[in-house]
């Protein structure tokens, strides 16, 4: 639930239009990412890794492909429909914040492409704290994250494009510690508009880091993007690479 006591916004963004939206996002850019989130992880071979926030797949297929026994949940039926195909990984509907998995199941987990920072302080600790404890001691996680000091100082007020018949617009702005996007697709060929705000929290690298610490990970490395580049105020990400405590 939101703040205000309606369905968060999660649990209807991720639908079809979601798909097309971001198309560009596609399995060769994963496969170029899973390589260095894998050195991240120290990924080995037939060990067990959690996709948490898995969307459409692109990273766990990428992971399966390694070598990994990959699980792949996610909350949008549609975007696990999309997924779901002959690729080796199995693919859960759930909550981040209740993950349907025993205590210490996975060696390695991953949250991509900003899975997290949806709810309040309270829900991502909770989410936090789920993935330790479905990881096993010595386990590695690997977070990709919004960079805050990059985010406000690029952010675009407004923009619009087209892609796959959809007409898409987006408008921005940073209030009460979150980055909010209004979203509105419009498809041409009917005339059907779809909308929906997103709403991320803006942990700084410090916060974050805090946070994966009081669930119980001790941060290894600060990465800036998903080629393993350096950590400033100015990369574009904020990737951090953890061990289960």
């Amino acid at each position: 639930m939101s703040r205000d006591g309606a369905p968060g916004w999660w649990t209807t963004a991720f639908g079809r239009p979601y798909l097309t939206a971001y198309a560009h996002r596609d399995d060769a850019s994963a496969e170029r990412e899973a390589e260095f989130i894998a050195s991240l992880l120290a990924l080995t071979p037939g060990a067990r890794l959690l996709d948490a926030g898995c969307g459409s797949g692109r990273h766990a297929r990428a992971f399966a492909l390694r070598g990994a026994r990959v699980a792949g949940l996610d909350l949008s039926e549609d975007l696990l429909a999309a997924a779901r195909r002959d690729d080796g990984v199995g693919y859960v509907r759930g909550d981040v914040r209740r993950l349907p998995f025993r205590d210490g199941a996975f060696a390695h987990a991953v949250s991509l492409f900003t899975a997290f920072g949806y709810f309040d302080e309270k829900g991502d600790r909770a989410h936090l704290t789920e993935l330790r404890r479905v990881l096993a001691s010595g386990g590695t996680f690997a977070i990709d994250f919004l960079n805050p000091p990059h985010v406000v100082g690029s952010l675009v007020p407004e923009s619009s494009h087209t892609a796959g018949g959809l007409e898409i617009r987006e408008r921005r702005r940073i209030r009460e510690g979150r980055v909010e996007k209004d979203v509105e697709i419009r498809e041409t060929a009917t005339g059907a508009t779809h909308r929906w705000t997103e709403s991320v929290r803006l942990y700084d690298r410090a916060h974050l880091e805090t946070l994966l610490s009081g669930a119980g990970f001790r941060v290894t490395a600060v990465r800036g993007d998903l080629a393993g580049g350096a950590w400033s105020e100015r990369a574009p990400r904020l990737v951090l690479g953890a061990v289960a405590a």
